[in-house]
């Protein structure tokens, strides 16, 4: 982040979502007044192309741990096209135990190295695809490109294909090719942020939030939600739904705040408040 916060000359600058050491791709970062919207880019459905390889094993499910060599079932690649489709839709996952997942306070992956026994839990994640795009038979590998939601370890994806196949499977590679409405053909390297071309990648707080339930609202709501106060139905302009909980509150093309909305029970609450001259952050049923 010193290096981001070097290049577009800011004093604050965070991460929305980290990715793997040995994995690449786009980075959504948030600076100034933005950054306090980290926290909803984070829930955003992700897209990944991944390089799997079949017969190998290792206890990160990837290269940054001891690799071992397991046998490769003949006719493992003659059903993966089939076996990948039954991997779509809403599942379980358990992440791996080299994760940065905390646990009393402490990151799995750092109780692992230091010799502890590591339980993780399962997880509801949902794989909106998963498409098969290269084979490479004679080194084992195989490419796919992945949307998922938020929480979905490729990892253990590999790591689970594999096990279907009557083998082992390891990530060798991962690039995240987008993250919510964010996508890696707009991003640039840190090296090239600096300056006017820095400028093409950088979005505004309203197009970062443009996946999220829209709520135009009037100018006497604005007022109200700026301390923290109910606004009545009656004072909603528009409303555009979307596939989220979350709500963009809107006046005049800024966002106001971000909440979720009751709508059968009209009950509002705030997570996030951008009017001037107003608390930092609500959080309470109003």
């Amino acid at each position: 982040m010193k290096k981001v916060q070097r290049a577009l000359g800011v004093k604050k600058a965070g991460h929305c979502g980290t990715l793997d050491r040995f994995a690449s791709g786009l980075l959504v970062v948030t600076t100034g007044k933005a950054s306090r919207i980290s926290q909803f880019l984070l829930e955003s459905d992700k897209s990944y192309r991944a390089v799997i390889a079949l017969g190998l094993d290792s206890p990160s499910h990837d290269p940054e741990t001891e690799i071992t060599e397991v046998p490769v079932p003949e006719g493992a690649f003659d059903r993966l096209e089939n076996l990948l489709q039954l991997f779509e839709g809403k599942q379980d996952q358990l992440p791996p135990v080299y994760s940065a997942l905390k646990i009393k306070g402490k990151r799995a992956s750092d109780r692992v190295r230091a010799g502890e026994e590591v339980e993780l839990k399962i997880r509801p994640i949902t794989i909106y695809s998963l498409r098969l795009l290269s084979v490479d038979t004679e080194r084992n590998l195989f490419e796919v490109d992945v949307v998922c939601s938020k929480g979905t370890y490729i990892r253990s994806l590999a790591r689970d294909i594999g096990a279907r196949l009557g083998t082992a499977a390891i990530l060798k590679s991962l690039v995240r090719t987008a993250s919510g409405s964010f996508s890696l053909g707009d991003a640039l390297p840190v090296s090239q942020l600096s300056g006017e071309t820095g400028r093409r990648c950088v979005r505004t707080i309203e197009e970062a939030l443009v996946n999220l339930t829209s709520v135009e609202v009037s100018e006497f709501a604005v007022q109200k939600i700026a301390h923290g106060a109910q606004f009545s139905r009656e004072e909603i302009v528009s409303t555009t739904m979307r596939d989220s909980e979350m709500c963009a509150l809107v006046h005049k093309g800024s966002v106001c705040a971000i909440a979720v909305v009751d709508f059968g029970h009209w009950a509002v609450r705030y997570s996030a408040v951008f009017c001037q001259n107003t608390r930092s952050d609500y959080s309470h049923q109003v």
